[in-house]
């Protein structure tokens, strides 16, 4: 199956790289003097514009890298044995394994596998440790793991640079309304990045 088949988020972004305030100054909005309910509204658009840029970016519906610190799961119907790739950019962790064994999802501990970064990120068996037996079935393999930067600063300043070229772009030409085009700009930055996934 191609695509991202096996790949769900579990938690999403907490916020995007940017924020409203990172976006007035982008646009150069000035707040309106002595109209606070004006503001407001200026600031929700806003908000909306950066939550659906970084949801063009963020995840398998992205273009499969995570910002900021999210949590994947990868959902196996079998445990290869040469190890596990895990999708994604920005892969910093491994939050938990488990495996159907015996009729159960059994946690796999942490001192049998170990995380393998640097290009594709891969988890596979610690040394002198071997796989578990698992049942065959479907989804016997669940495998939870964490991407992405703690911080802002920590997210690749082009990547930050697509949000605010997207938001800005979404602000100006609809005024919120969640259109569908990508700057220019801001797709060659994304096709830079860009990641697949063959499940």
């Amino acid at each position: 199956m191609s695509g991202w088949g096996g790949v769900t988020v579990v938690s999403g972004h907490a916020a995007a790289p940017l924020t409203v305030d990172d976006m007035r100054a982008r646009l150069r909005l000035d707040p309106i003097p002595d109209d606070d309910a004006a503001n407001a509204d200026v600031d929700a658009v806003l908000t909306a514009c950066l939550s659906a840029a970084a949801a063009s970016i963020d995840g398998p519906a992205g273009i499969g890298v995570a910002m900021m610190r999210q949590t994947w799961r990868l959902t196996l119907d079998a445990l290869p044995r040469a190890g596990l790739i895990l999708p994604g950019g920005g892969v910093v962790g491994v939050a938990s394994f488990r495996c159907y064994i015996g009729g159960e999802m059994v946690d796999i501990p942490a001192s049998d596998y170990r995380l393998v970064l640097g290009g594709v990120a891969r988890v596979v068996p610690a040394d002198g440790a071997t796989w578990p037996s698992v049942t065959p079935a479907a989804g016997a393999v669940e495998i939870d793991y964490t991407l992405g930067a703690e911080t802002p600063e920590g997210v690749a300043p082009d990547l930050v640079a697509a949000v605010g070229l997207i938001a800005s772009h979404m602000f100006n030409n609809s005024h919120g309304d969640m259109i569908a085009e990508i700057p220019p700009g801001a797709a060659h930055i994304l096709n830079r990045h860009r990641r697949g996934w063959i499940a």
